[in-house]
């Protein structure tokens, strides 16, 4: 390919783990190449078809048209190929300052309009049913969370601009623990409180 490349990284499709640990080596990459096209493997055995709304989301969110995404399943050839620091990654060393100021762009590049809300909680509840670990009684703590006027969110059921609307405009930040917590590394600097 002639067009310069940027590594992107590998598509999982876990949000916890793409947010956390894979594509946000995108931001400082395309921030020196803009023109560039985006490269990512895809699991074996999937196509571009299966790639989950939610990940387009993310994706678009740091600026990777579905255009300039380059889904790789074979080896290809790239003249230029530019590939970023991955200035995250679980574990104890926090983020570069340099990152969190890439971040601190992406809300108004986005045009996001955060939602004023003093509590947000985000629940995980249902989850149970689908397999996937949640907490007793949980229906009980959003009943009265809702009664005390936070605003209950459900990240399985809402698009990812509602969400990060919903975060970047909470006071206090409330997660049932889960991969949507990873959602709130996508916005930056927040003069919130994050509580898990």
């Amino acid at each position: 390919m002639s067009a310069p490349v940027i590594w992107g990284g590998r598509l999982i499709f876990h949000f916890g783990h793409l947010a956390a640990e894979h594509l946000n080596r995108i931001p400082a990459a395309l921030y020196h190449r803009p023109d560039a096209h985006v490269a990512v493997t895809l699991p074996p055995g999937r196509v571009v078809a299966d790639i989950p709304p939610w990940l387009w989301d993310m994706l678009a969110w740091y600026g990777v048209a579905p255009s300039r995404l380059l889904a790789v399943t074979n080896p290809i050839e790239a003249e230029q190929l530019f590939v970023g620091p991955q200035p995250e990654h679980l574990g104890a060393h926090p983020p570069p300052a340099w990152f969190l100021d890439l971040l601190d762009e992406l809300p108004r590049l986005n045009d996001l309009r955060p939602t004023p809300t003093p509590v947000v909680y985000v629940t995980r509840q249902g989850q149970p049913a689908l397999g996937n670990g949640g907490h007793a009684g949980e229906g009980a703590l959003v009943r009265a969370l809702g009664r005390a006027g936070a605003m209950v969110i459900d990240p399985a059921r809402l698009p990812l601009r509602a969400q990060l609307e919903a975060y970047a405009g909470a006071r206090h930040l409330v997660f049932a623990e889960g991969s949507a917590v990873h959602g709130r590394q996508l916005l930056g600097r927040l003069d919130q409180e994050i509580l898990i």
